[in-house]
């Protein structure tokens, strides 16, 4: 019975977490394809 307790308390918890986990992905992904917008811009030879 405790068990049981445990898992509903954790999978609360993990809800709570979701949309920081959710943000943070978002923000690496944004992040990625910045880095990856500036380094091709300046391969390509555009701020010269």
């Amino acid at each position: 019975m405790a068990a049981q307790a445990v898992m509903a308390g954790s999978a609360h918890s993990e809800q709570q977490g979701l949309p920081r986990i959710i943000f943070a992905s978002a923000a690496g992904t944004m992040i990625e394809w910045y880095d990856f917008y500036i380094f091709g811009s300046l391969g390509n030879g555009d701020f010269q």
